[in-house]
């Protein structure tokens, strides 16, 4: 298919066994299941959404700005051929779902847990994923967000116990727990 395009929450597509989907441009918001099937997309365009659910092994060349991806399950690994791919968002909903690839996602969010394989780079942003990340080959970079990415130009204040000189220790003492009491948080911006 050259162009394929999602048109709402509610458009889905189904393929059945042995069969494998090829998209040169999938755009808009699209579920595709498959049973025992594969996807092949060759660019996931410009603020695309695409759910991948069933059995469906899915293969991506490229993505555009804004791209977002939801995979169900174990059943749904990601293979991911071209260099320099950035996901806006990767969303895990469950199982352990195997990722191969050199790949950029600005957002992990969901339950199901990633499996990184390949001997390619993975670079995790920001991270709301409740499950975790198992690397079985390659390497796995988890970069803090750079505060004009997350605060824009919006007035806020960036709390960062991990830099230095952001908060001043109250006493020189640590409570038994291991807490220690801060006096001041000064803005590590």
């Amino acid at each position: 298919i050259q162009t394929l395009r999602g048109g709402g929450v509610s458009g889905k597509v189904f393929v059945p066994a042995r069969q494998t989907l090829t998209v040169d441009y999938l755009a808009g918001s699209l579920t595709i299941e498959g049973a025992g099937a594969a996807l092949r997309v060759s660019r996931l365009g410009t603020n695309a959404v695409l759910s991948v659910t069933g059995q469906m092994a899915v293969t991506l060349d490229s993505a555009a700005p804004g791209a977002a991806l939801t995979l169900a399950g174990a059943a749904t690994p990601l293979s991911v051929t071209g260099p320099g791919i950035t996901l806006d968002s990767l969303t895990l909903t469950s199982g352990l779902v195997p990722i191969a690839g050199e790949l950029t996602v600005t957002l992990l969010g969901g339950n199901g847990h990633l499996l990184k394989q390949g001997a390619d780079t993975l670079r995790i942003y920001f991270s709301t994923n409740t499950a975790g990340v198992k690397v079985d080959a390659g390497q796995l970079i988890l970069a803090p967000p750079a505060p004009e990415t997350v605060l824009g130009n919006l007035p806020a204040l960036w709390l960062d116990a991990s830099a230095d000189n952001v908060f001043t220790q109250y006493k020189t003492y640590a409570f038994t727990n291991g807490f220690i009491n801060i006096e001041r948080w000064n803005d590590s911006r």
